[in-house]
């Protein structure tokens, strides 16, 4: 072979591996220089277009977006509990036609019920009722009605023993309990006799003594107070008090003053027979006796009449006060006492009643709602109830 043949027989590889490598470069270079499907930039419409947003400065980090403190709702607060003064919710409880009817039912002037069966009580002489003589279910009755605003251990059906020339009894009082929250120790006694009687009579009181005026005013009072009671906090103790007996010369007075000796009783207010008042004068008596301590609640019950203005009249009795009646029991034990009822006695004071009508009606088997002057001893019936809220530190009661 030539020398030239040979010469371009050497360069021929390496023209060939430098057109390869030429090539490749060219297509690599093609490649990066136009634009491929993944690069293709995104055209936005203007009208859609974000807003440019600044750029970071170079180096510096971006900030984190800032929270918006989040507001944990809290619970509305509990409205204040609506409140009634006490005596101004009792003025609006209690009612005239109520009270009246309480005095229907306890004198045989309509029928009631008692354990779904139908009475017609004509008599609460004691020696009829405890028997139990169908014409003389008055205990059985008050317990009822009692039962439908109290718990039954506020309740107590309390005996006593009473002893006449020719046997021994067991006879009831009926006591209701309202415990006192801040001085339970202190007792306020709001009273009235539930049993009648007939005198000077050929009528047997076994079969009629219907007792509308004495005392079926004063059971009517208690009853149209112990609603509300059962709904007021008291600050002192206050019990309601049904006694028997009054007519046998105040036979459950005086076992309940025994009784109960050593309890702390501050005050007590009872309401005996206020209804006769035919020429509506709507004067009635209060009799305090001549105990120093009982004077504060005689004046307890003419501050009643005047704040509320009852327009009731009175004579104010100390020394010459009426002695036979549930208070006076008390007043032997050194309690406090006092006791309302109409113009009954012939004394007076300055000021007060005067000469007193005829005592119509009493203890007679003629004693019936017809002749109770209602408006008048409703009017009685609620100072007494009054005096009691006040005397016994009576709290505002809660309402809807």
């Amino acid at each position: 072979m030539s020398d030239k043949k040979k010469h371009i027989t050497h360069w021929l590889p390496l023209a060939a591996e430098a057109i390869v490598v030429i090539a490749l470069a060219a297509v690599f270079l093609f490649n990066n220089h136009l634009p491929s499907k993944d690069n293709n930039p995104v055209i936005v419409p203007a009208d859609t277009a974000e807003p440019d947003m600044p750029s970071a400065a170079p180096d510096t980090p971006t900030p984190e977006p800032t929270e918006e403190p989040v507001e944990i709702p809290t619970a509305a607060p509990s409205p204040t509990p609506a409140v009634m003064d006490p005596i101004q919710y009792f003025l609006s409880d209690t009612s005239q036609e109520r009270y009246t009817q309480w005095i229907r039912a306890l004198s045989g002037d309509m029928p009631v019920n008692i354990g779904g069966q139908e009475y017609t009580i004509t008599t609460r002489y004691s020696y009829a009722m405890f028997p139990g003589q169908d014409n003389a279910k008055a205990p059985d009755y008050l317990l009822e009605q009692l039962s439908q605003w109290v718990s039954p251990d506020m309740i107590t059906y309390e005996p006593y023993e009473y002893r006449d020339a020719v046997s021994s009894y067991t006879w009831y009082n009926i006591i209701v309990t309202f415990p006192g929250t801040v001085s339970p120790e202190e007792q306020i006694l709001y009273t009235a006799h539930y049993d009648s009687c007939v005198a000077l009579t050929d009528v047997n009181p076994l079969e009629l003594a219907p007792g509308a005026n004495d005392n079926g005013t004063g059971v009517a009072a208690l009853l149209e107070a112990i609603p509300t009671f059962a709904k007021t906090s008291f600050e002192k103790t206050v019990k309601v008090i049904f006694f028997s007996g009054e007519e046998n010369f105040m036979q459950g007075s005086t076992a309940y003053a025994a009784a109960h000796a050593g309890d702390k009783i501050t005050g007590v207010i009872n309401m005996d027979m206020f209804g006769n008042d035919p020429e509506n004068a709507r004067c009635f008596e209060i009799h305090v006796g001549s105990m120093p301590e009982s004077d504060p609640l005689g004046r307890a019950f003419e501050a009643a009449i005047r704040d509320y203005s009852l327009n009731l009249t009175y004579d104010y009795f100390n020394y010459v006060a009426y002695e036979l009646g549930d208070h006076t029991p008390f007043w032997r034990a050194g309690i406090p006492a006092m006791t309302a009822m109409e113009n009954f006695t012939e004394d007076s004071t300055p000021g007060g009643c005067g000469p007193r009508p005829y005592p119509k009606n009493w203890h007679a088997p003629t004693d019936f709602i017809a002749d109770v002057n209602i408006p008048y001893a409703f009017d009685i019936a609620r100072a007494g109830t009054i005096t009691v809220l006040r005397l016994a530190g009576a709290q505002p009661i809660p309402v809807q």
